[in-house]
């Protein structure tokens, strides 16, 4: 359909699965229900992804130890689910194990960078790649990108109508860097920096920092210091106030970069029996012949 690369942020399909179907499961020995709903969508949209895109890239989340100290576990902390909660992670390997299988399909996974990071990085390249997620964490870079929210959807998503619906941003088709530094994001337990700043302030501010035409810039402590200049030379006090708390937000939000050229395309590279043994500890079997086993 597509002769491009999609970029699948997995946490977020696993996510978006384990809730949009969590009826599909089974009763394990122990008699305790095993829901499989999150692997089995997982895998069904990639398949579908696989046969629409010349090369899908399945990204996965590392932890990223700097941002975990900086927050003393904070960040993100809400992410690890509820006691007794079956942990859906522990079923990445099958389904990367499985998916990989698939000729077009590989992973991309690196120490100490989430997957925001690597889309971000990829993003920032200049590819033009499609984004499966609807994560406002991977839209960092203004360089061009589209949006697939939906694998119903023939059209890519609204990026600009959505960030004003969602932001109040006016002319963004991407999420500045400094609306969150400024403004915290409580999904991701990162704080509001300063109460009630000023929207138009916000937007003004975020139109003059955020062209950037290097990785350089986007990606590193410069861009800190093109803020804390702004901001001195405009008198925005409030800023000035509450550089502390500004900082402590800068490190959690901004990119981490890697070049696009040094991210390994990893596949597991399994045989018919394993793919075969995969599904089947999943008990998602009815996917079998769609894998040639």
């Amino acid at each position: 359909m597509f002769n491009r690369i999609v970029l699948v942020d997995l946490s977020w399909v696993m996510y978006r699965n384990k809730y949009s179907l969590h009826n599909l499961g089974f009763m394990d020995q122990e008699g305790q229900f095993r829901p499989t709903g999150h692997a089995f969508g997982s895998i069904k949209a990639i398949m579908q992804l696989s046969s629409m895109f010349l090369k899908v890239f399945v990204v996965v989340d590392s932890k990223n130890k700097k941002r975990t100290e900086i927050s003393n576990g904070l960040y993100k902390g809400q992410r690890r689910g509820k006691p007794g909660e079956f942990p859906i992670f522990s079923d990445l390997d099958r389904i990367l194990s499985i998916v990989t299988s698939l000729p077009n399909v590989f992973f991309l996974k690196e120490e100490d960078m989430e997957a925001d990071d690597i889309i971000n990085s990829i993003t920032a390249s200049g590819c033009n790649p499609v984004i499966h997620s609807v994560d406002n964490d991977l839209w960092q870079t203004p360089k061009p990108f589209d949006i697939l929210d939906s694998l119903n959807s023939t059209t890519f998503m609204d990026k600009e109508k959505y960030l004003n619906k969602k932001y109040g941003l006016v002319d963004f088709a991407y999420l500045p860097l400094w609306y969150k530094v400024i403004r915290g994001d409580t999904s991701d337990n990162i704080p509001i920096a300063v109460k009630r700043f000023n929207k138009q302030k916000l937007l003004n501010l975020s139109k003059d920092l955020n062209i950037y035409s290097t990785n350089e810039e986007l990606f590193t402590g410069y861009v800190w210091e093109h803020f804390m200049d702004y901001i001195h030379k405009n008198k925005i006090t409030e800023l000035e106030q509450n550089e502390s708390a500004l900082k402590y937000n800068f490190e959690l939000v901004k990119p981490i970069y890697k070049d696009p050229s040094l991210l390994l395309e990893n596949k597991f590279n399994l045989d018919g029996n394993g793919i075969s043994r995969a599904l089947e500890e999943l008990q998602i079997t009815s996917l079998a012949p769609f894998f040639g086993v």
